[in-house]
């Protein structure tokens, strides 16, 4: 089966995602695009798999990414709750990162050459930020005092430390809740490379409110349980598109 080219939009997972296969492959242009993964997505699960042009786009990933056998991956818009690991040459933009935890000797982004800018922090241990070498950063917020940028690195632009109650509109906690409010207090304070917002709502990707995708979807229905004394039944749908 040739899986190149793979889309995946729009949905919410409970497990995990993962590239596996019996014989030696590299699987190309794989997509997911406002999409929960709840568990990890581990594009290193199989040793003779390699994933080349790997995208996360518009989505929230609860669990870990390993990028071992990723070549030219990205990750645009989408809120990361834990760790991003063997991560080289990554492109992150626009992003909201809230892991580190030092007891396991990883900082929130490990891995060597990536490039890291418009993205926010969230957390305010010393590990919050890049372990490895050769990492570029720019317009980055971080919450903590002295974030790690690694070593060899090129950063410019970045903002720190930011109070983690001045970040938010309605946010002060590590973890994702779809309850909570991830729009910038002072979007004209922190711009990103592009002249836009940092954080999920600046960028080229800006992100959707819900990780809704860019299919027709029902936002509400309501059904009468009975008809009236014509016998008509009401029904009342509304159905919500958007262009991207």
């Amino acid at each position: 089966m040739n899986t190149d080219g793979t889309y995946i939009e729009g949905i919410d997972l409970t497990g995990e995602v993962r590239l596996q296969f019996s014989s030696a492959d590299t699987v190309s242009n794989i997509t997911l695009a406002y999409c929960k993964i709840s568990g990890n997505i581990n594009l290193s699960y199989n040793s003779n798999t390699y994933t080349n042009n790997f995208v996360l786009i518009r989505s929230v990933v609860i669990g870990d990414i390993n990028f071992t056998r990723a070549t030219n991956a990205a990750v645009f818009n989408s809120i990361l709750q834990n760790r991003c690991i063997s991560s080289n040459g990554v492109n992150y933009e626009n992003n909201i990162l809230f892991y580190s935890f030092s007891l396991y000797g990883y900082c929130t982004i490990t891995g060597d050459n990536n490039i890291i800018k418009n993205n926010i922090f969230f957390k305010n241990e010393t590990t919050s930020g890049v372990g490895g070498n050769g990492n570029q950063l720019f317009n980055n917020l971080f919450t903590a005092t002295t974030p790690s940028f690694g070593g060899s690195y090129t950063a410019s632009g970045n903002y720190y430390p930011v109070n983690i109650d001045s970040v938010f509109v309605n946010n002060n906690i590590y973890t994702f809740d779809y309850s909570k409010n991830y729009h910038l207090k002072h979007p004209e304070t922190y711009i990103g490379t592009d002249g836009t917002q940092i954080g999920i709502y600046g960028g080229t990707f800006p992100y959707k409110e819900g990780a809704v995708p860019s299919n027709p979807h029902i936002q509400l229905k309501n059904v009468a349980p009975t008809s009236d004394s014509n016998g008509h039944l009401q029904i009342e749908f509304k159905i919500s598109a958007q262009d991207e």
